[in-house]
């Protein structure tokens, strides 16, 4: 592993030679310092055994260019985790080529907005835009703790394959619609957790739970520690109005409900053995 760390920046290209990365390197690791890339920067040769890029940035500055820094190595890193760096106006260029890619972690990247199309290109080779239709690899998916208010689940679609595990917990969510497409189905065949817990949903949209493959599927969290995630308008002593629909949808699946670990399965229990108390229904 190459681990750059301290209180030094790091600035390329002028104190950080991309050159010098040793070409045997797996793992290359910025951590908690910062990392300036200025518009004149070289990218990373071609190092054919990397396969972890981790930027923990102390403070975010100018977009970083990770199409750019990477684009000769996206093929074949399988684990990028960046934290507190500043990806504002991702788009699917970013993601273009990482067609090896499993595990992706955005944290504090200054992300407001994630486009349906944000993996579209993920399966195409870079350098080879003609190469199309190999498979993403993307099992788990961290994208915590930005301004994200409205979301199309319809993101999920090219990499719902093989997705373990997706958190899209804190980033303020408001509202998640599914922009429908019959070619591009959004089913989750593989995942055992999900957590879309701290955000500001009023309600459980049907797109996010029947998108769920419930014989796979063991945590599922969109709990709230504040009173800013009301289900229904009575907090206190609420009998989960606003999720009869997924509770009677739940109770019909082809699952033990006691064999998994669902957050708030007492209180979705009671929904279902209380259905006179259901205020709205969810769209």
């Amino acid at each position: 592993m190459t681990n750059c760390t301290g209180p030094q920046d790091f600035l390329l290209p002028d104190n950080f030679n991309v050159s010098l990365v040793y070409a045997d390197t797996e793992a290359l690791m910025f951590d908690d310092t910062r990392v300036i890339v200025k518009d004149n920067y070289i990218p990373l040769p071609y190092l054919p055994n990397l396969r972890y890029f981790i930027l923990y940035n102390r403070l975010a500055t100018s977009r970083f260019p990770l199409n750019g820094l990477l684009i000769h190595n996206k093929n074949h890193i399988f684990h990028l985790e960046l934290l507190r760096v500043n990806m504002s106006g991702i788009n699917k260029a970013d993601f273009n080529g990482f067609v090896s890619l499993k595990y992706l972690n955005l944290f504090r990247c200054r992300i407001t907005t994630i486009d349906k199309d944000i993996f579209e290109e993920i399966g195409m080779i870079v350098d080879a835009p003609a190469l199309r239709g190999i498979f993403p690899h993307l099992e788990i998916v961290i994208i915590e703790k930005h301004d994200i208010e409205e979301l199309d689940w319809a993101f999920l679609s090219p990499i719902s394959r093989r997705l373990k595990e997706l958190s899209l917990a804190n980033n303020k969510l408001r509202s998640v619609t599914l922009t429908a497409d019959s070619n591009n189905p959004v089913f989750l065949q593989s995942i055992k957790r999900l957590d879309l817990s701290i955000n500001k949903l009023s309600t459980l949209p049907r797109v996010i739970y029947e998108s769920l493959n419930m014989r796979s599927l063991i945590t599922f969290d969109f709990s709230s520690f504040t009173q800013e995630q009301q289900f229904c308008e009575n907090f206190t002593g609420c009998t989960c109005c606003e999720l009869y629909n997924f509770t009677m949808w739940r109770s019909s699946g082809p699952f033990d409900p006691h064999s998994n670990n669902y957050k708030y399965s007492n209180w979705l229990d009671s929904c279902t053995t209380n259905p006179t108390n259901r205020l709205s229904n969810d769209n």
